[in-house]
């Protein structure tokens, strides 16, 4: 523990402790209490308990998150249970870090009373002051947000936000065969996205720039014409068709436990990530007018993808991974349908398909010499050597 002052906490950081305790006469803890410079992840693994003291009167909701360059995550991935005091006054919010103290994908309980500060029902913990949905336990069927409420990011952020690409269980699972965490640790099988428990979503009249589909299942962002789904209610779906009634144009996040084949709507006009981890899931249905890939489809039993006519760029620049759209998958053909060949601007490294070696991929009858011009980058690549026309 390193201290700025006798009222403040920098840094914790062990591989062993399960339950920390932060006695009352901290009166505050750092924004960042682990901070990692490089490439290592850098955390608890272990913790499961966090007791603040009385008499701690002020924290930052990253907090208890860990900075790699500049990508910030849970610093206590096992986390289940925190205690708060009655003398919590204030939590600090930093601007563009949209990820909460309270991320982990263990996390399940709040011992909190409230205070003219905060209040707490049980499953909503709100910032009265800022009227901001602070945390969202996942111990109910319906994602309620709370009347009077207008903020709400964090709650939906995933716990390795702009880290890696992959589901909880893939997470973990990583960190064990890294020998970052103990096989013992936590058990995997029951580790599940936060929202694959929710059935439904609601929200109310006060929360402004939101709103929900028709059925209930997504939360949609809205930010001028765009219209982004940041949240999806799964739970008990093995099959989903995003609703064209929902005008969604933009997709950053959607996971469904269960699901196994997935239909755009119509009016998607951007992919950007937020399709991965799902097991089960082997048919995506991508719609015609969809226009930018921008995300990774990190999917083990999808094997075969139909990209759209209306596809004009596929920019995986800023993917993690090496750099891959639809590598990392069990892809074994893809077709692409456009005679113009969508651009993909210069990775720092790889392809586009970087992991998925080997699988096939085809383009429109009399366009292979087109494609293969717009693709010469990557002509060392085994998928650029056997592409092929379709039939």
């Amino acid at each position: 523990i390193g201290a700025l002052d006798k009222s403040s906490i920098l840094g914790i950081s062990s591989q062993t402790i399960e339950n920390l305790f932060i006695p009352g006469n901290v009166k505050k803890l750092w924004c960042a209490i682990i901070c990692s410079i490089g490439d290592d992840l850098s955390f608890c693994p272990t913790l499961k308990s966090i007791t603040l003291g009385e008499g701690i009167e002020k924290i930052y909701e990253t907090s208890f998150t860990s900075i790699v360059w500049l990508s910030v995550f849970s610093a206590f991935p096992c986390l289940e249970e925190i205690n708060l005091p009655s003398t919590l006054k204030e939590i600090v919010y930093i601007e563009d870090l949209p990820i909460s103290m309270f991320s982990s994908y263990c996390f399940n309980k709040i011992n909190f009373s409230g205070n003219e500060y905060f209040s707490f029902d049980g499953t909503s913990l709100v910032d009265i002051k800022n009227k901001k949905l602070v945390a969202y336990l996942n111990n109910t069927s319906t994602f309620k947000v709370p009347d009077g409420v207008t903020i709400i990011e964090e709650c939906y952020s995933s716990p390795f936000v702009g880290l890696i690409q992959e589901s909880g269980k893939e997470i973990f699972q990583l960190l064990i065969d890294g020998g970052l965490l103990s096989v013992d640790a936590v058990n995997i099988s029951k580790i599940k996205e936060y929202s694959s428990v929710f059935e439904k979503i609601e929200i109310p009249s006060s929360l402004t720039g939101y709103e929900v589909s028709s059925d209930g299942r997504c939360l949609i962002k809205i930010t001028g014409e765009k219209r982004e789904l940041v949240m999806f209610a799964g739970k008990g779906l093995t099959e989903y068709t995003i609703p064209d009634s929902a005008n969604i144009t933009t997709i950053t996040s959607l996971y469904g436990e269960d699901l196994q084949t997935l239909t755009f709507s119509s009016t998607i006009k951007s992919y950007t990530g937020g399709i991965y981890g799902m097991e089960k899931l082997s048919k995506i249905v991508l719609n015609e007018g969809l226009q930018e890939i921008k995300g990774n489809f990190s999917l083990k039993s999808l094997t075969e993808l139909v990209l759209p006519s209306t596809l004009t760029k596929i920019d995986c620049s800023g993917i993690d991974n090496g750099d891959t759209s639809f590598g990392w998958s069990s892809l074994t053909k893809l077709t692409f349908t456009s005679d113009t060949p969508p651009t993909i601007p210069q990775m720092m490294s790889g392809s586009p398909f970087t992991g998925a070696e080997g699988f096939q991929v085809y383009v429109p009858k009399g366009k292979l010499a087109a494609y293969q011009e717009a693709y010469k980058n990557y002509s060392s690549f085994d998928w650029y050597k056997n592409m092929k026309e379709s039939q």
